[in-house]
């Protein structure tokens, strides 16, 4: 979760350049899109922009952000692309931003009735030495992840910091290089945290990853709670709906299941009341 606030934050700040420097997509314009709190199909990895091109074409760019290969991503692309499509109105192109190497990871899609190909950015590929030398400074919060990333990501702090970036920016910036640099190195993170945490605590950022690491604390105690409750009710036969309770992130509908435990007096009933409630999120 925390990974996934980081990018879109880094999208905030960088939907253009990460479009233009890493997917290859001209850009006059862009802007990300606020989507509806999470469904099935809509998830916080997946990030919409609206973008318009040099050429004054209206597309929407939809960007999945992978820390790690999943095999069902493509079809789930799929999915996200038509949905998206069908709220806009507008054509659309889909990249796929990489950030760790693994699995047997392809960029198209194909059955017997559709071929689908998007860009897949493999992030860990690009060249680290280069975005630190010329790139955009609101590149460089990826640098750790790239190719030689690692040995360069002091460099590409000192960059940030001794760069025009408001004060905010700059904490923005940081924090966000720090969480991303926790999926190559336990040390990094803390060797940027000592450095910049009086920078860091002045961001946007950072004040939202301590909320949401609050929240996701309190959600996983509730699907702790119900798990236990299911077993005891229930038996194991109760575990079976775990998988669907764990795709749910509203702590609210999370809270209500919690208390239902007492008075439901069967797993059907359980089952019922938890469909009503996500058809009306």
């Amino acid at each position: 979760m925390k990974y996934d606030i980081a990018i879109k934050e880094l999208l905030r700040h960088c939907s253009q350049a990460i479009l233009e420097h890493l997917a290859g997509i001209p850009v006059q314009h862009c802007m990300l899109i606020e989507v509806p709190q999470e469904t099935t199909s809509v998830r916080r990895s997946d990030f919409p922009l609206r973008v318009t091109t040099p050429h004054g074409e209206d597309l929407l760019v939809l960007i999945e952000v992978q820390t790690r290969w999943d095999p069902q991503l493509p079809l789930r692309l799929l999915e996200y692309r038509s949905r998206h499509m069908l709220r806009e109105g507008v054509d659309a192109l889909t990249v796929v931003l990489l950030l760790r190497p693994g699995g047997h990871i392809i960029d198209t899609y194909k059955d017997r009735e559709v071929q689908f190909r998007y860009r897949l950015v493999r992030v860990y590929e690009e060249d680290a030495a280069e975005v630190v030398e010329r790139g955009p400074v609101c590149l460089l919060p990826l640098v750790p992840l790239m190719h030689g990333g690692e040995a360069l990501t002091d460099e590409a702090d000192k960059r940030i910091y001794e760069s025009d970036l408001t004060l905010q920016a700059k904490g923005d910036m940081l924090t966000i290089m720090a969480l991303l640099a926790g999926l190559v190195s336990k040390e990094l993170p803390k060797q940027l945290v000592a450095r910049r945490r009086d920078i860091m605590i002045e961001s946007a950022t950072y004040t939202l990853i301590k909320e949401e690491g609050r929240a996701e604390g309190l959600r996983e105690g509730l699907l702790e709670g119900i798990a236990l409750a299911l077993e005891l009710k229930f038996g194991a036969e109760g575990l079976r709906l775990l998988p669907s309770l764990k795709r749910i992130d509203d702590v609210t509908i999370l809270e209500v299941l919690h208390r239902a435990l007492r008075d439901v007096e069967s797993l059907e009933e359980f089952e019922r009341l938890m469909r009503d409630l996500l058809k009306g999120e």
